[in-house]
């Protein structure tokens, strides 16, 4: 009877840490709903790990700089882009390249689309005797990757034409839509599309 009780005893234990016993403390957290959103944190080895991630409301700058993580533990851990391959919650999902993590915009075979939001601080001058002041303001920017290329490609307007139409040459209608000015920067979204269905 002792060896069962005992036995009975160990199997519940081992599947409680086998199958990731939330905390107490996890467990609150996610109650909060509004603030900690059901995620997942990728290492560079590409183990996954879920948990919680803090949902930032003051800045969305800081998504692509810094991820707030609740493993099932209930410990706050805190990772910037060179700790992780991706990150994830809900519907975004987030690519580091060592630097920066890069939000997926359109994923697709050939080439994806993503968004880093950055922040602009600026400073003024100011009379003797008063301190300058700063402002700072967050502004988006778009970028293509295919699955292949280590680097993000910034997507502007300026040499828009000489730079896209020489990065999808390989799709002829498209490139010369872009020669021709008929599609702009302004319309990534659907060049994106088109590129990934062109033959």
């Amino acid at each position: 009877m002792k060896k069962s009780i005992i036995l009975s005893i160990l199997v519940l234990t081992f599947n409680s840490v086998v199958n990731g016993q939330e905390s107490k403390k996890y467990l609150k957290l996610k109650a909060n709903n509004y603030r900690y959103q059901e995620g997942y944190v990728v290492y560079h080895d590409s183990t996954v790990r879920e948990g919680l991630v803090k949902y930032n409301f003051i800045s969305e700058a800081k998504k692509h700089s810094v991820v707030i993580f609740f493993g099932t533990d209930g410990v706050k851990r805190t990772y910037h882009p060179y700790e992780l391959k991706s990150y994830g919650y809900t519907r975004h999902k987030f690519v580091s390249d060592n630097r920066s993590f890069y939000e997926i915009v359109q994923a697709g075979e050939k080439v994806s689309l993503y968004k880093l939001v950055v922040v602009s601080t600026y400073s003024t001058g100011a009379p003797p005797g008063m301190g300058a002041s700063s402002f700072s303001s967050e502004s988006e920017n778009l970028y293509v990757k295919r699955p292949d290329e280590k680097e993000f490609k910034y997507v502007r307007k300026k040499k828009f034409k000489e730079e896209f139409s020489k990065y999808f040459e390989d799709c002829e209608i498209l490139r010369d839509e872009i020669k021709s000015g008929s599609i702009t920067h302004k319309n990534i979204k659907s060049i994106v599309i088109k590129y990934n269905n062109c033959h």
